[in-house]
């Protein structure tokens, strides 16, 4: 009943929303919720919402995270997933980068970009961006296929690119960042 992804929209993410039994699914530039009570879809139209958003979500204490390529992190209102305010947001700039993926890993937000990670928590703002990022837990280790982000238990990996921009995958397990491949993928 969504119809379509539109071409040239690469996939889809889908996250659950566990405290409110509700599901997200969402595209490149649209996002549908929907409940687990009744299955009805409620489509994001918030004129708030961003345009473009890099593949994944965040779900995080109530708030649905959402990047966009240029590396700014977008929250929903607390517990409605369909509302969003302009000035909720935070930008993952520790690294001038570009924005490739967004995941949660453990109960943080992880925004990766093409050279770096940054790490963001629930520093409970009261204005603004609940998030505050975790200095300690920047790498300069990017991402270079944002569909392959992962998640095993506790870990997070992906296939990142090092600052030579050799590809490899790595694995994050807590704020420690490894290279588990053998060598450069080719």
């Amino acid at each position: 009943s969504l119809g379509n992804v539109t071409e040239g929209e690469p996939g889809v993410t889908i996250e659950e929303l566990s405290t409110q039994m509700k599901l997200i699914i969402k595209t490149s530039k649209s996002m549908y919720i929907i409940a687990s009570t009744d299955l009805s879809v409620t489509t994001v139209v918030d004129a708030d919402y961003p345009a473009i958003t890099v593949p994944g979500t965040a779900a995080v204490d109530g708030y649905v995270f959402v990047m966009d390529p240029l590396g700014v992190i977008y929250n929903s209102d607390l517990e409605d997933p369909t509302s969003w305010n302009a000035l909720n947001f935070i930008t993952a700039e520790i690294e001038s980068d570009y924005g490739v993926a967004l995941t949660k890993h453990l109960n943080y937000v992880l925004a990766l970009g093409t050279r770096s990670y940054e790490l963001f928590d629930n520093a409970a703002n009261a204005t603004g961006s609940p998030l505050g990022r975790v200095e300690a837990a920047f790498k300069p280790i990017g991402c270079i296929a944002p569909w392959s982000v992962a998640h095993i238990g506790d870990a997070t990996l992906w296939i990142g690119r090092l600052v030579n921009d050799d590809p490899v995958v790595v694995l994050l397990l807590g704020f420690d960042a490894k290279v588990i491949s053998d060598h450069v993928i080719q």
